[in-house]
């Protein structure tokens, strides 16, 4: 993975993390678990990268498989609090 796509990843984890605790402070805690889902998203998919980079793939392919799962409870989630 590139040094700009790294960061863009390590902004973005950090923003959901600020977001997800505003959620729980402010006691939205459906808002939270739909912020925590993109959160697992976003960590594992960095982490699937880094351990492709390592040539450590069957490692990187679950990581990949817990990345869509947590996509899914993401979706399901946000149709929940939106419907």
């Amino acid at each position: 993975m590139s040094k700009e796509k790294r960061w863009m990843f390590g902004i973005g984890i950090a923003v959901v993390f600020i977001l997800t605790l505003v959620f729980i402070v402010r006691q939205a805690m459906h808002a939270a678990g739909l912020s925590m889902a993109l959160l697992f998203v976003l960590t594992n998919t960095a982490r699937a990268a880094g351990f492709r980079e390592r040539g450590m793939m069957r490692e990187a392919k679950w990581m990949n498989l817990l990345a869509g799962f947590f996509v899914i409870l993401f979706i399901v989630l946000a149709v929940m609090l939106f419907i």
